[in-house]
């Protein structure tokens, strides 16, 4: 059951919103498998600009319903959390895009030894959006199964933390410029604030069920 009075019209704005990152989280990762096959980066571009454009339609979005939310959509008590919900969700596909912005501005080569470490982080980051996609969606009629889907955030974030420890240490231990290794690192530290904001949003979710459940 849910834990606050339903607004049909704000759960399916919602379900938009979060629709709008997905894709643009889903494009971030086609980029990505294109930078790790070795594409040209004019491909690892074109996916840049769907990420970026869905980013800017998700963050329309965002502005409508917190607008909506503000003129009385919600119990005055409901609107705080919806809002801290939505703004954070915003934040992920933010994080996509500034990963591939990030390779293509400074044209990042990140060694072949290390491609498949940083396929199989962009691969979670997708999951653990998908994650946070289900435990909103609950959030408007089960609130106690949203907690198995943060629950699953939680774990996802933790591997995540421990490929970015991998990643590192292997890319330091490379024959190759202190200059090359720090720019390197910044495509994993950038990849991995898609985690890190994924697991800051399951917190919001797993306090709102902890307040609403008393």
């Amino acid at each position: 059951m849910a834990f606050w009075r339903k607004s049909k019209e704000v759960e399916r704005r919602l379900g938009d919103h979060m629709e709008l990152v997905e894709k643009s989280l889903f494009n971030f990762q086609q980029g990505m498998i294109a930078y790790c096959d070795g594409k040209e980066m004019e491909m690892v571009g074109e996916f840049a600009s769907k990420t970026h454009q869905l980013e800017s339609e998700a963050d329309d979005l965002r502005r409508k319903i917190e607008s909506e939310l503000l003129g009385g959509a919600l119990l005055a008590s409901s609107r705080g959390d919806i809002l801290e919900i939505i703004e954070h969700a915003d934040r992920l596909a933010n994080s996509g895009e500034s990963v591939l912005n990030y390779i293509l501005l400074q044209q990042v080569q990140v060694p072949a030894s290390l491609k498949p470490l940083l396929r199989e982080m962009t691969d979670l980051s997708v999951q653990v959006v998908q994650e946070i996609k289900q435990a909103i969606q609950l959030m408007f009629t089960d609130m106690r199964r949203a907690l198995v889907h943060t629950e699953t955030v939680e774990k996802i974030e933790s591997k995540i933390d421990r490929q970015e420890k991998e990643f590192i240490r292997d890319l330091f231990n490379m024959n190759i410029d202190l200059a090359e290794k720090l720019l390197i690192r910044g495509v994993v530290e950038k990849m991995t604030k898609i985690s890190d904001r994924a697991e800051d949003l399951a917190d919001i979710i797993n306090r709102v069920v902890a307040q609403r459940s008393v």
